[in-house]
C-alpha cells in the first residue's frame, strides 16, 4: 500500500472530525511522549489542485484548529526523537579526580572503606561491609569474560554489592533487574519479535542493554555493569543459554531479529516515501508535516503510524545487537528451598563468589567519614599494578593443578574455563599484583568448589583428599572447613536452611 493524497468531493480535502484527530494523536504518541508544537499553519490549496505540506493539527493546538484549549497550547516544544544518542550526563565541573593507588591492597582497603562510608549527593552512607577476600575475588573476575555470580543466603548483602561495587571506581550503579520465576526463554529476558504487528516487543533488561552496548562502544575506558538478581528462581540455563555461549565468542553477538525481516521493512519504508535518514533516525513530527497526513483517509493514516512504529524499531532494536567486552554480567543466587540449582553448563561458564554474611568484613574495615571517601578510585586493570609491598613470591602451586584436580578429586576443569582462569596470558600477571597464592586461591574457590559434589560414598573416600588439597589456600580452606563437617560436601547445601 502506497501512501497517497487522497481527495474528497469535488477535489476538496475532508477535514478530520476532532474524535479521529484525537485518537490520531493517541495512537502515534505515548501521552508522555506527545509534543505538540505550539504553531500549526492552515491547510492550503496550491495552484495544482494539491494540498500543501501541512503539519496536521492535534487537538491540544487550541480553537484556531477546531479543537478545545488545552494547557500545552501556546508552548513551544521541541520535537521527540525516539532514539536519543549515547551520551552520558557530563560530569559536574567541581567534581573530584579519582584517586590512584599503586597496589591492589591499596585499592581493596580503599574500596572496602567506600562502601561503608560513602555518602553519595551528601545523603546517607552506604553502609556495606564486606571481606577483603570477597572484593579481591569480585575484582580478579572482572577481568574475565565469564559471567559472575554471587551466591548466600538471603539478606546476605548480594545485590547491593552488584549495585555499589562499580561506584568505587566511579562508573554508574550497575541496573538491576529481578529474575521471575515464570522464566522459561531467551523471549522472557530479550522480548521478541511480533510478526502481525511487525514491531518488537522489548524488555527492561533489553531496553538497559542497548543502552549499555552504545555507552560501552563510546566510552571503552569505562565498565557498565547489567545484574540479574535472584537468578536461580528460573532454570538459567533456559533464558540464559544464548548468553552463555555467546559471551565467549571473540566478538559477542546476539540476534533479535533477521536480516531479511529487516531488509523488508527497510524497502516498504523506501517505498513510502521514507529517506535513509528517517529510517536510521525516524522523527514523526517532521513526517506529519513532509508527507501530509493531514491529506490522508483514516486507513492510510493508521497505515502511516505502523510504519512510523516499523522505522522506531529498526532504530531502537537493530537485528544484531554487538555487546562490547566493557559490559559485565552479574547475577545474584539466592540459597533457600525456592530456588534451582546450576546446570554444569551454567558453571563452565561461570565465576561464583560467596558472600556469606554482610557484616563479614566489618572487623576489617577501615574507619573514616563521609568526607575520606568522597573520591572514587581509579580503575585500572589488574595485570597493570605493582606488587603488593611484603608479598610473598608468586609461587602458588598452579602449575598442574588441573591434572591434580583429576587425579585427586576426580573433577574435570574444562578448557574454556581454564583458558580463561590458570591459562590466560595475564595470569603471571594476577598473581603478582594480588601475592602469594591468593589468584589460584580465588579461581579455586570460584571455579572449582562450586563444582565439588560428593554424595556419602564418594565423600568417605575422599575427605582426606579434600582437605588436604585446599588446605594452602585460605579462602577455600575456610569453605571447606564450612562444608565438610556432615556426611556428605554439596557446595550448593551450605546457607540452606
Amino acid at each position: 500500500m502506497i501512501i497517497r493524497k487522497p481527495a474528497g468531493k469535488g477535489g476538496a480535502v475532508p477535514p478530520p472530525t476532532e474524535k479521529e484527530q484525537q485518537a490520531f494523536y493517541d495512537a502515534l504518541w505515548p501521552a508522555e511522549e506527545r509534543r505538540p508544537p505550539s504553531v500549526r499553519p492552515a491547510a492550503r490549496r496550491s495552484g495544482t489542485g494539491q494540498t500543501a505540506p501541512v503539519r496536521p493539527p492535534s487537538p491540544a493546538a487550541g480553537k484556531a484548529a477546531g479543537a478545545p484549549p488545552s494547557p500545552a497550547a501556546g508552548k513551544t516544544v521541541a520535537p521527540v526523537r525516539p532514539l536519543p544518542p549515547a551520551t552520558e550526563q557530563p560530569a559536574a565541573p567541581d567534581a573530584p579526580a579519582p584517586q590512584s593507588f599503586a597496589t591492589c591492597d591499596e585499592l581493596l582497603a580503599y574500596a572496602q572503606g567506600f562502601l561503608r562510608h560513602h555518602a553519595a549527593h551528601g545523603g546517607r552512607p552506604l553502609g556495606l561491609a564486606y571481606g577483603r577476600e570477597i572484593l579481591a575475588q569480585l575484582y580478579l573476575a572482572l577481568q574475565t569474560d565469564q559471567l559472575i555470580l554471587l551466591v548466600g543466603r538471603s539478606g546476605t548483602g548480594k545485590s547491593s554489592l552488584a549495585r555499589h561495587f562499580p561506584e568505587v571506581f566511579g562508573f554508574a550503579p550497575a541496573e538491576v533487574i529481578p529474575v521471575q520465576p515464570d522464566w522459561t526463554d531467551r523471549s522472557d529476558l530479550l522480548g521478541y519479535y511480533n510478526p502481525i504487528d511487525r514491531s518488537y516487543v522489548a524488555t527492561a533488561f533489553l531496553d538497559a542493554l542497548l543502552r549499555d552496548c552504545r555507552l560501552a562502544a563510546a566510552h571503552p575506558e569505562r565498565l557498565y555493569f547489567l545484574c540479574l538478581d535472584e537468578m536461580n528462581l528460573a532454570h538459567v540455563e533456559y533464558y540464559f543459554a544464548e548468553f552463555l555461549s555467546k559471551l565467549q565468542e571473540p566478538v559477542p553477538e546476539i540476534r533479535l531479529y533477521s536480516d531479511t525481516v529487516a531488509r523488508d521493512i527497510v524497502r516498504e519504508l523506501r517505498c513510502n516515501g521514507f529517506t535513509d535518514e528517517e529510517i536510521a533516525r525516524p522523527d514523526a513530527d517532521r513526517l506529519l508535516v513532509r508527507l501530509d497526513v493531514r491529506a490522508m483517509r483514516m486507513e492510510e493514516r493508521r497505515y502511516f503510524i505502523s510504519l512510523c512504529r516499523m522505522a522506531d524499531m529498526l532504530a531502537r532494536y537493530p537485528a544484531t545487537v554487538r555487546i562490547p567486552r566493557n559490559v559485565k554480567f552479574i547475577g545474584t543466587l539466592n540459597q533457600d528451598e525456592t530456588t534451582l540449582d546450576l546446570s554444569p553448563k551454567v558453571l563452565d561458564r561461570s565465576l561464583v563468589i560467596r558472600v556469606e554474611h554482610a557484616g563479614g568484613g566489618t572487623e576489617e574495615t577501615p574507619d573514616g567519614t563521609p568526607a575520606a571517601y568522597d573520591r572514587p578510585a581509579r580503575y585500572q586493570p589488574l595485570d597493570r599494578m605493582a606488587a603488593s609491598k611484603g608479598a610473598a613470591p608468586a609461587k602458588d602451586g598452579s602449575d598442574g593443578l588441573v591434572t591434580r584436580l583429576a587425579d585427586e578429586l576426580g573433577l574435570f576443569y574444562s578448557p574454556r574455563q581454564e583458558a580463561c582462569t590458570f591459562r590466560d596470558p595475564r595470569y603471571p600477571r594476577w598473581r603478582r599484583a594480588l601475592g602469594g597464592n591468593a589468584a589460584a586461591d580465588a579461581f579455586l574457590a570460584m571455579a572449582v568448589l562450586p563444582r565439588l559434589r560428593l554424595d556419602v560414598e564418594a565423600y568417605a573416600g575422599r575427605r582426606q583428599a579434600v582437605a588436604s588439597f585446599f588446605r594452602p589456600y585460605p579462602v577455600c580452606r575456610a569453605i571447606v572447613d564450612a562444608l565438610g563437617q556432615g556426611d556428605a560436601f554439596d557446595y550448593w547445601d551450605a546457607g540452606r536452611p
